[in-house]
């Protein structure tokens, strides 16, 4: 029946139909919903606010603030009065408002006094229900809220016609899941990616693969291109590619393996579907099973092949006497045509066991022919049920059809399932053709068996024909078969990037792959039986190695070798002991990797860090030097003003003790700042503690307290000074840079063994005997969250420029090739231990230093060019003293002119490389001209070896000024004896 305060009938059966279109009534509470009527309340400042719809009789409430009840009858509701026009209906105070003065929502709970409500208008202009707020006290809204509130009203039709086109999309793809569903296979929509990613696929793809539609759409355990058959994969692909770029629908035939690992053959059709702009957005098509066609189809071509197999095999037999290639044809041809995976003859012997004589495998498998086999399950009863005609057929081994101890011995070769036909020659059990399936199991037909059976009797046959020709080819054949080995090793081996050598005992290469001709520059015909020393820098070193390698059968680590166009490579070295079958040694095996690259671009990186470092210690630096210069300073003078005082020794020991200590301060910083690493040498922690808390006494703050305590039984290290300095440097300006307000600078060491069973032994680092070096301190201390990543290169805790972050994994780097390794321990507030441990040389490894004897000359005349008359005549006089004749030069010019005057008699040359006028390097190239031989001795504070080295420059020897006067005269003598 129609209310009173209704619009006529026309327009209200058709409102209706429009409300009961969204299926929305009596529905559950909706987030979205629930959000707007909300926010209207806040943006109207009300306690109550509603979303209504307004039904025939009543007005149901789908979302509500502020009340409690869901619903109220039409015809006391405010909201029926709001339908009936198009703007809001706003009422200030209902007590004076005639239509609600005494509604009972007015008179009683909830005592309604104001009311302002919007209709909900449908985009068909009907009013369905309205977005209304509700007061208890008379009140007014202003323009900007009234707006909102329409603006919200517009927002709940919007709600509305978005659930109602989500039902009606959802009821389309139930439908359309439905006629999917029915057809003979799958539709898809799948990326055109090489796994075919699949964006939508129907429910029939169950019954086609075996995986349900939520393992491709939801889990993504599986993909469209990861079902494909291996062997079908790359065509297929192929295929579809071709046909998207011509933009024209493909079709194709193919295998796909199953979720059970079935095989099944489908057919698909499909096309690319593109943007309006050309580019492709997917690939979409359908799928279908035509295994029952292909497998009629099959049998028919397998029946072929079989027949045409048989025709061949007794062909062979009549026209051939060679058993080995009778047994070749048969095992090729049944592997072709039965598709497996690997046929074999097995020549039995009586206690099961046998050897692999003839076999056709895919590549995919593991070899077996010429093996030695024994089945630890076979009995002697079944050499009789085999003589009497046997067939054994496995489906699948792991189904429990046989023996335990059966399946494993198949395994080993990978064997799913196999097909074994007894061969009987001259009334014995010969031995059995067997096909094996690798890949999957396999249901072996009855076709299949009677023709293993059929041939099995022809190769009897052939075995009976061909037994003396055989006997005289068998050793022809396995000497063919082991070449055939060989040259599929090599060829393997010339694959790899790295240099695969082979060195018998005699020191002679007897294999040399591609990969050391790349790296070498020779060919394996020039360094097939050559010594190695063609290519080994250091010879002595090379016969250690082996002797290492003879003893414990492996030595692995950096080796300096020369190409052919004698250019140094570094390479990590990996040599194995190859023994003969007796355990005798035979040869080494030489894996050799080109790190040359590698190994640059780590001395760089040590290098820049270094600068890092000097650049911190220059003031400490010249507060040294200072103090260097002082006493010489002030014992020249004290000698000066008393010539013959008693004290004179005491002040030269002073003087020579004073530049000693400046030169050697010197060459520390400048070899530091070059990152020159010199060899490893024996070392001794105690002295270089004693260098370091001597720099950081003199330049760290006077706040730090500096500790030191190294015991005098402390073992000797093999390593290199200038970077176990870098160490320590490094560890103390952090510990420095931790301690701002000052604090406690701790550095000890000590032996320590570390067990294999040690719980807290880091990984990589091997148990022994260690010198473990702490630098700790009481400063700020590592947060928890950084200490993981404090020896990540370029991560740092300081401030913004005042650290690279390459300190610490410097030292990492350092420490790893010493084969040491470093633990850390922090605590916020109480500083930080730092622990470097370092291999202990063993009592019988360490030896004493000699001190070398000063040799004298014999009269040889010497040509000394330095620009500094200083270091001229003091040389001179001390190369005098010890037997040399000496002409001196200021410049390069005057070196020259003197040595064209006097080459006859000069046997050496002692050239400085900064010099005015004519440089050290120009002077030495026109020594040179002038004398390809004439031995030449470079002296430089600036310049090192290698840069000459670099410019194309060679001398004899090279020394880092300043030098003393004993490293002069013994380089000078080794020079002219050499």
């Amino acid at each position: 029946m129609s209310h009173p305060l209704t619009e006529s009938n026309h327009q209200e059966a058709p409102r209706l139909q429009a409300l009961y279109q969204y299926q929305i009534l009596d529905t559950e509470s909706e987030a979205a919903f629930d959000e707007l009527t909300q926010l209207a309340a806040q943006i109207c400042q009300t306690p109550i606010a509603i979303v209504v719809l307004i039904d025939r009789e009543r007005q149901w409430f789908k979302s509500k603030v502020g009340l409690a009840i869901s619903e109220t009858p039409r015809n006391v509701s405010f909201c029926n009065h709001t339908i009936l026009q198009a703007k809001p209906l706003i009422v200030q105070d209902a007590l004076t408002d005639a239509r609600f003065a005494t509604n009972p929502y007015v008179t009683g709970d909830p005592k309604i006094r104001f009311y302002a409500g919007v209709a909900l208008t449908t985009p068909s202009g009907y009013r369905i229900g309205t977005l209304c707020v509700v007061d208890y006290v008379p009140r007014q809204l202003d323009i900007a809220q009234i707006k909102a509130l329409q603006a919200l009203s517009h927002q709940v039709v919007s709600q509305l016609e978005l659930r109602r086109n989500l039902k009606a999309l959802q009821e389309n793809e139930r439908r359309l899941s439905t006629l999917m569903g029915n057809l003979p296979g799958y539709v898809y929509q799948v990326a055109n990616d090489l796994n075919y990613t699949p964006e939508f696929i129907s429910e029939g793809v169950f019954a086609v693969t075996g995986y349900h539609q939520a393992e491709y759409l939801v889990d993504r355990t599986i993909t469209c291109g990861q079902e494909i058959h291996p062997d079908d994969s790359q065509p297929i692909w192929q295929q579809i590619q071709q046909a998207v770029k011509s933009r024209q629908p493909y079709e194709c035939e193919y295998r796909i393996i199953t979720k059970t690992g079935a095989e099944k053959w489908v057919w698909e059709r499909g096309r690319g579907v593109y943007e309006s702009n050309g580019e492709l957005l997917r690939l979409e098509g359908f799928v279908t099973d035509i295994s029952v066609r292909k497998a009629a189809k099959l049998r028919l071509h397998q029946k072929a092949q079989q027949e045409h197999l048989m025709r061949v095999v007794t062909e062979h037999i009549r026209q051939s006497l060679d058993l080995d290639e009778i047994l070749t044809t048969t095992v090729s041809e049944v592997r072709q045509v039965l598709q497996a995976d690997r046929v074999l003859i097995f020549r039995l012997e009586s206690d099961g066991s046998g050897n692999v004589v003839q076999e056709s495998v895919d590549a995919h498998w593991q070899p077996i022919l010429g093996q030695n086999l024994f089945d630890p399950c076979f009995q002697s009863s079944y050499i009789d049920k085999y003589f009497q005609g046997r067939v054994h057929a496995t489906h699948d081994i792991d189904d429990g059809s046989i023996q335990p101890c059966y399946a494993e011995f198949l395994k080993q070769f990978g064997v799913r399932a196999n097909l074994v036909v007894p061969i009987i020659q001259s009334g014995c059990l010969w031995g059995l053709l067997i096909a094996h399936q690798c890949a999957h199991p396999r249901q072996w037909s009855e076709e299949e068996a009677q023709l293993l059976k059929q041939l099995a009797d022809q190769v009897a046959i052939a075995i009976h024909q061909s037994s003396l020709y055989k006997q005289a080819q068998n050793e022809l054949k396995e000497r063919i078969q082991a070449e055939a080995k060989i040259r599929d090793q090599a060829m393997l081996l010339n694959v790899a990037t790295d240099a695969i050598i082979v060195r018998d005992l005699d020191q002679h290469i007897t294999f040399w792959n591609q990969g050391a001709e790349r790296l070498y520059g020779w060919s394996s015909e020039e360094m097939l039986g050559k010594a190695t020393a063609l290519w080994c820098r250091d010879s002595a070193g090379l016969q250690e190695i082996c002797q290492t390698v003879l003893a414990r059968g492996e030595w692995q680590g950096e080796l300096t070798q020369l190409t052919k166009d004698q250019k140094d490579v570094m390479v990590a070295s990996r040599w194995t002991l190859v023994r003969h079958p007796n355990g005798q040694p035979k040869a080494f095996l030489i894996v050799n990797t080109d790190i040359t690259q590698k190994t640059l671009l780590e001395r760089q990186f040590l290098r820049a860090q270094r600068l890092e470092t000097i650049g911190t210690l220059a003031g400490g630096v010249a507060h040294d030097l200072n103090n260097v210069l002082a006493p010489i300073l002030m014992s020249v003078s004290l000698l000066e003003m008393q010539p013959d005082s008693s004290k004179r020794q005491k002040w030269l020991d002073v003087i020579d003790a004073s530049a000693r200590r400046g030169a050697s301060l010197v060459k520390q910083v400048l070899t530091f700042a070059r990152g020159i690493e010199g060899e490893r040498s024996q070392l001794e922690i105690r002295h270089l503690t004693c260098e370091i808390k001597q720099v950081i006494e003199e330049t760290f703050p006077k706040s730090i307290n500096i500790f030191t305590h190294i015991p005098n039984h402390l073992s000797m290290v093999m390593g290199d000074v200038t970077q176990i300095h870098q160490i320590l440097m490094n560890l103390c300006l952090n510990a420095r840079d931790a301690m701002p307000n000052g604090g406690m600078l701790r550095i000890t060491a000590e032996n320590q063994v570390i067990d294999a069973d040690n719980i807290n032994l880091p990984l990589g680092a091997q148990p022994g005997s260690y010198v473990a070096i702490t630098v700790a301190d009481t400063g700020t201390g590592i947060a928890a969250d950084a200490i993981d990543r404090i020896f990540d290169p370029f991560f740092t805790t300081k401030e913004m420029g005042k650290g690279t972050g390459l300190g610490l994994s410097t030292v990492m780097t350092i420490i790893k090739s010493h084969n040491g390794f470093m633990t850390v321990s922090s605590q916020i507030g109480n500083g930080t231990e730092f622990k470097v441990y370092l291999p202990a040389l063993q009592d019988g490894e360490t030896q004493e230093p000699v001190a070398p004897k000063v040799p004298y000359g014999a009269g040889e005349w010497i040509l000394l060019a330095d620009d500094e008359a200083a270091i001229r005549e003091a040389t001179k006089t001390m190369l005098e003293a010890h037997g040399y004749r000496v002409l001196t030069a200021s410049n390069g010019i005057e070196a020259i002119a003197l040595y064209s005057r006097h080459q006859d008699d000069i046997r050496l040359a002692v050239v400085n490389i900064m010099m005015p006028a004519m440089n050290g390097t120009t002077a030495i190239r026109t020594l040179q001209a002038i004398n390809p031989y004439l031995k030449i001795v470079a002296t430089s504070g600036l310049t090192t070896n290698d840069t000459l080295i670099e410019m194309g420059i060679k001398v004899d020897h090279f020394l880092l000024k300043p030098f003393i006067a004993q490293e002069l005269i013994i380089s000078l003598h080794q020079v002219l004896n050499s």
